[in-house]
């Protein structure tokens, strides 16, 4: 093909002016390169992930609810293709550090706010290679976390760098969506859904509002690796002036050394240094039954003439 192109511009050599000979010349450069392209790269697809960073960049973003149990989260490989593969096609990955090194100095986050990788011990992958069976678009990959392997989970900003390598078949990796970071998010071993039970304290009250109770839902959600905060205020004895999330106390427990049970906690944003503490009652996590034991008052009078003491006991994730 080529030796044929030469021939035409030797031709034109003879026949036509300058101008022709270089549009001639420029086909041949063209048609040369494509050639050379298509022979040395046979290429009939490209292989992506369904899910990619490539925009922004930005994060791929997976959450581990419960974090006393290892996570598994699946990921489609998918390849992209002019006509349908009849052979199945392996894809090879690999975890890429330097995808975080890039996304850290593109996003200026550095210290502790820069974005670290999790570390191979946290990780199981079964396989680095996926095959899309003939006929196939794509497959699953997985892997899963278990983050009672990880250092502060909850408060580090941890990543999977993933990357396609390489296929069979004539597939390529994809120049935009070969890449991904996969963003671990975490919610702490206190966080989920709770039943609580107690008794609330109100003198002179006509209306039900004072006395025990029992089976109140609250759902406590991770602020950072030991606290969390009520989705609502403290509810009255017969359920009533709930308040909103604005009025959901946080509970934060000590828990910086290994025990049965920590000592806790709990402030209220809004009503300031007018709540506090029972002194005296062992407010406390029990680690096993995974329960919150607490007793506290609230209000500008003196003494204060409004509390209550609730357990609170641990029913699943939310």
């Amino acid at each position: 093909m080529i030796m044929i192109l030469i021939n035409f511009v030797l031709l034109v050599m003879k026949k036509q002016n300058v101008k022709y000979l270089i549009t001639a010349a420029i086909i041949v450069i063209t048609l040369s390169s494509c050639l050379n392209t298509i022979e040395n790269l046979n290429v009939t697809g490209i292989a992506e992930f369904l899910e990619s960073s490539y925009v922004s960049p930005g994060t791929v973003d997976r959450e581990i609810v419960d974090p006393l149990k290892p996570a598994t989260f699946s990921f489609k490989v998918t390849i992209a293709s002019t006509a349908e593969l009849d052979t199945a096609t392996k894809v090879t990955l690999a975890l890429d550090n330097s995808l975080i090194d890039s996304y850290n100095a593109l996003n200026k986050l550095t210290g502790a706010d820069a974005a670290i990788p999790v570390p191979l011990a946290a990780l199981t992958i079964a396989s680095y290679q996926v095959v899309v069976p003939a006929g196939s678009t794509g497959v699953d990959w997985d892997l899963t976390i278990d983050a009672q392997k990880m250092q502060n989970p909850v408060n580090n900003f941890y990543i999977v760098p993933v990357k396609i390598v390489n296929a069979e078949n004539g597939i390529v990796p994809g120049s935009n969506f070969s890449t991904m970071l996969v963003r671990i998010l975490f919610r702490n071993e206190m966080d989920g859904i709770y039943l609580m039970k107690g008794y609330v304290m109100r003198p002179g009250d006509t209306g039900g509002l004072e006395g025990y109770f029992k089976g109140f839902e609250y759902r406590l959600i991770t602020v950072r690796s030991n606290s969390v905060k009520m989705n609502y205020g403290q509810a009255w004895a017969n359920g009533g002036s709930v308040g909103d999330i604005e009025a959901g106390w946080t509970i934060t427990v000590n828990n910086s050394t290994p025990a049965a049970s920590y000592p806790l906690t709990i402030t209220d944003a809004l009503q300031g240094t007018n709540f506090a503490m029972v002194n005296g009652y062992p407010s406390r996590y029990d680690v096993a039954s995974r329960t919150f034991f607490w007793s506290v008052v609230w209000g500008s009078a003196t003494p204060k003439n409004r509390g209550c003491t609730d357990t609170l006991v641990y029913q699943g994730p939310r």
